[in-house]
């Protein structure tokens, strides 16, 4: 599969990235769901899952196409934060195009956007960074 070879490096260190992103999502919506909205996770759990689906899909699609995870993607700090901030709005925007269809729960408020891209990115960017800091460190 050239296209997922030259898009995702196999190595343990994108494994930990892609981890640590998925599960960052996943709280992001969960986080923002119960805390902010005050939604019930037992009575509304369905409508969270498919909230999570929408960015889940939304961030594994953008981190593709960004090559967020292309070989050697760790090697340059700057580069690391550039395409962690255009893969996660390309991210929000496929979420919110999914949270439009009768398919998805939600809306596609610009509040919604606004805040969804500055708390996806206040999650992401660090994590990142941090990881390819480490990983330099480390010589992985």
């Amino acid at each position: 599969m050239p296209f997922l070879s030259n898009h995702v490096a196999r190595t343990r260190l994108t494994a930990i990235a892609a981890s640590g992103d998925l599960t960052l999502v996943t709280l992001f919506v969960v986080l923002g769901a119960t805390m902010g909205h005050g939604e019930d996770p037992v009575a509304q759990g369905g409508d969270i899952a498919m909230t999570a689906i929408s960015f889940l899909t939304g961030w594994t699609l953008a981190a593709l196409a960004t090559r967020a995870y292309a070989p050697g993607w760790a090697e340059s700090l700057p580069s690391v934060a550039g395409r962690t901030v255009l893969a996660w709005v390309v991210a929000v925007l496929i979420a919110l195009a999914l949270r439009s269809t009768q398919f998805f729960p939600g809306n596609v408020a610009l509040s919604f956007a606004l805040v969804a891209t500055g708390v996806g990115l206040a999650l992401l960017g660090p994590w990142r960074v941090g990881l390819a800091i480490v990983a330099r460190q480390t010589g992985e």
